[in-house]
């Protein structure tokens, strides 16, 4: 897989990017109910949790990333100092040039990586007025995101992905929303690679 220059999405392609964020919240998941009720009590904010969603619409396809700061960058607040800064541009390039061994398709597939945004962001929903889960007051909570668009021969629909993103070792429980035409699927990542069927 190659990083290139920004493609054009369709607005056909928008719609389904949007009902894929939706199903990965409606859709039943391979979590246990046990462990859908440990996010709902862990509060907004939860350590080494990310949501993932990947929409194709034939060859055209989009993957988005949203999960807390911290198991990526290694802090939890907005950067302020120096060093922080640093990282969080360092970690910009990674994702730039390992994406596609984050998110491996099928080489036959020829997919390509284009970024769409990359960056550290307040977590707009967190009460500032919250304490921290080890009780004292908390700074503004942050997440990381990250946006691509995927530019492949042909459809991925019937083949398999492989998600690898044990570079973050504290990234150990993921959801990740499929949406391939008229294929949908829910998978969870749990800190080590994993091969999920698009079948």
């Amino acid at each position: 897989m190659i990083f290139s220059p920004a493609l054009p999405v369709s607005n056909r392609f928008k719609t389904l990017l949007f009902i894929s964020t939706v199903l990965m919240m409606t859709l039943p998941t391979m979590v246990s109910a046990k462990d859908r009720d440990k996010h709902r009590h862990a509060g907004k904010h939860s350590h080494g949790h990310a949501e993932i969603s990947i929409g194709f619409d034939g060859p055209q396809g989009e993957l988005s990333l949203k999960g807390a700061a911290e198991p990526i960058l290694g802090f939890e607040y907005l950067a302020k100092t120096e060093q922080q800064k640093a990282t969080v541009e360092a970690t910009k390039k990674i994702f730039q040039t390992e994406i596609s061994n984050f998110f491996v398709f099928d080489k036959a597939l020829g997919c390509s990586f284009t970024v769409k945004k990359l960056d550290q962001v307040p977590e707009a929903s967190e009460d500032p007025h919250e304490k921290h889960e080890h009780g004292k007051k908390s700074g503004q909570h942050s997440d990381w995101e990250a946006n691509f668009s995927i530019q492949c021969q042909k459809s991925p629909l019937g083949t398999d992905l492989t998600v690898d993103l044990t570079r973050f070792k504290k990234l150990k429980d993921v959801d990740i929303t499929v949406l391939i035409d008229t294929l949908q699927k829910t998978f969870e990542y749990k800190g080590k690679a994993q091969t999920f069927s698009l079948k």
